[in-house]
């Protein structure tokens, strides 16, 4: 017989526990490090424009002539800022190309479809499966490896490419504090996208308060709406929380502090 495991349950945030998330999602968006304020190689904000900007164009136009294709340098700096092993995503196990490949030219089909060509696939699902499929992709096979999957990576990379789809942020760190065994997160992230859907649509009406920051002329108007009516930002204050209420990290004192006052006129 089977073993059931049961995973913790994400919680009920407070409205104090968003409010710091979301002042580390702001200080992210504007390429800030929320735990020593220190300028980070790329911001959020950036990351979106590179990512979902030429993305969702071809899944759209099935064009590739965007001024600004995604590249291995642009997959690179995510894999710096997002702090993805290094080790792991070495030359020698990691195939970014083919990654790159795979989103253009496959994962864009699942979006294409859901998009324009009314699949009847939930828009959790699409995310899930174009997940699983390009973190394969992204591992290059070899006499001693036959099959791997880089999930950390696609994952992160499609939270940003594809805003308008429900895209939940792996953590091994997160993962672990919920009770999933995590030597292999492809064979947990099914069920690690599904408790923290559950979370999100716990959590919603207090996230719901949260508003997207304007663009600092980055990314489109039509870009920012399409991330801002599909919950994007929100999804980002959600996976600040958990980073702060589940592994123990830190923001610095300086947004603790926000949190806690409000301004004040003069008397």
């Amino acid at each position: 017989m089977d073993t059931i495991v049961k995973h913790q349950k994400v919680p009920v945030f407070s409205k104090y526990a968003l409010d710091i998330a979301e002042l580390c999602a702001k200080d992210l968006w504007r390429g800030i490090g929320y735990k020593d304020g220190k300028l980070l190689h790329k911001s959020d904000e950036e990351f979106l424009a590179m990512f979902a900007s030429p993305f969702l164009s071809y899944a759209l136009t099935g064009f590739t002539n965007h001024k600004n294709p995604i590249t291995t340098d642009s997959i690179n700096a995510l894999i710096d800022v997002a702090k993805l092993n290094p080790m792991r995503l070495s030359s020698k196990t990691t195939d970014i190309q083919k990654g790159i490949d795979t989103l253009y030219f496959g994962v864009s089909k699942l979006l294409t479809d859901w998009m324009i060509n009314n699949d009847k696939k939930s828009s959790k699902a699409i995310g899930l499966e174009a997940t699983e499929r390009l973190g394969e992709e992204f591992f290059t096979i070899s006499a001693e490896k036959k099959k791997g999957s880089f999930i950390a990576l696609s994952n992160r990379l499609l939270y940003f490419a594809m805003p308008n789809i429900p895209i939940y942020i792996y953590s091994k760190g997160i993962a672990e504090k919920l009770g999933f065994k995590t030597a292999k997160p492809s064979d947990i992230i099914a069920d690690y996208t599904e408790t923290l859907h559950e979370g999100y649509i716990e959590n919603w009406n207090a996230l719901s308060n949260y508003e997207m920051p304007f663009s600092n002329n980055l990314v489109s108007e039509r870009l920012w709406l399409i991330a801002r009516d599909n919950g994007w930002w929100q999804r980002r204050v959600y996976d600040m929380a958990l980073v702060l209420h589940l592994t123990g990290v830190k923001p610095r004192e300086f947004l603790l502090g926000i949190a806690l006052t409000k301004a004040r006129l003069h008397p």
